[in-house]
């Protein structure tokens, strides 16, 4: 199974909000015995303020300064625990900045705390959604106010028959899901959403009660197709852990999550875009947007980076 061994945690020092992507990487690389770097990136002075203002470098300066010490002080807390952790300070863009970072130095797990607000609008921020769209790693978004240990994961599997970029994905995912949900106090929840296909069709075609009996059959259908994918991973799952919802997965999936206290969703991308793999386009964006609980985007083996080094 899938263990995070190298991590890089964003951590904006300016934020207000608490650092819980900071401690929930401790742990994981506690229990791991993994590594963390704690990286924070100073955005470059605009040029009008130095035409404006001589006094811009300064300003610069100080910010840096000061953001040097908090990540030495988040670093101390976390040697104090025997954990091997770096600091990592650079100019430019965030995204860009910390792209570069897992290039350089081959780490498996971005973490980075959402940001403080009522929903994922606010919540992934611009940082979050251009990671998830260009970093080759998994990335992990923590909410401001995430349990300490997870009680509910979900993870959004999108397996067909004799499909094997979607079901080497959904592979991944689940292995990424049993790793980290706590088998004494973690509920694990595989999510598939599914269609019916040509349904405003049939529905013109059938009684309402054919209708009904097609639906159930196809729903039946589908509930095996996935059971019989879920077969190499039954010694870590319980009974009752598959939940089938009908709609597009850009609403199905959100809808399902915020009524069921899900702590974190897992879910896949995939091509050379970075987008979710069965989330096509605006709809990606519209499923981080919508989910109100801590978000972990895995990446296929072939995912194409844009940013080069």
């Amino acid at each position: 199974m899938k263990s995070f061994k190298n991590i890089l945690v964003y951590v904006d020092t300016f934020a207000s909000h608490p650092h819980t992507a900071f401690h929930k990487a401790i742990e994981i690389a506690a229990r791991n015995h993994g590594a963390v770097t704690l990286m924070d990136v100073v955005e470059d002075v605009p040029w009008f303020m130095n035409a404006i203002s001589h006094k811009a470098q300064d300003i610069l300066d100080t910010t840096e300064g000061m953001r040097r010490d908090k990540l030495e002080e988040l670093a101390e807390e976390a040697r104090n625990l025997d954990l091997p952790v770096k600091t990592l300070l650079v100019h430019g863009k965030p995204f860009e900045e910390i792209t570069k970072a897992v290039l350089r130095n081959d780490h498996d797990l971005v973490m980075k705390t959402a940001n403080a607000g009522s929903n994922s609008t606010n919540l992934c921020g611009q940082t979050g959604i251009r990671l998830v769209r260009k970093c080759p790693c998994p990335v992990w978004i923590v909410t401001p106010a995430a349990p300490e240990k997870f009680s509910h994961v979900a993870v959004a599997i999108d397996p067909a028959p004799h499909d094997m970029s979607r079901n080497s994905m959904s592979k991944k995912l689940m292995e990424s899901a049993i790793s980290i949900t706590c088998p004494d106090t973690g509920v694990l929840t595989i999510v598939h959403a599914w269609t019916l296909y040509a349904e405003s069709m049939f529905a013109s075609r059938m009684t309402p009660q054919e209708l009904r009996e097609h639906i159930e059959t196809v729903e039946r259908q589908v509930m095996e197709m996935v059971e019989a994918f879920l077969i190499p991973f039954q010694d870590f799952l319980p009974e009752g852990h598959v939940e089938l919802v009908r709609g597009e997965p850009g609403l199905a999936v959100p809808e399902y999550v915020n009524q069921s206290n899900t702590d974190l969703l897992i879910i896949g991308t995939t091509g050379r875009s970075g987008l979710p793999h069965f989330f096509s386009g605006h709809i990606a964006e519209m499923v981080l947007n919508e989910i109100q609980c801590s978000v972990l985007v895995i990446k296929p083996d072939d995912f194409v980076c844009p940013i080069h080094i």
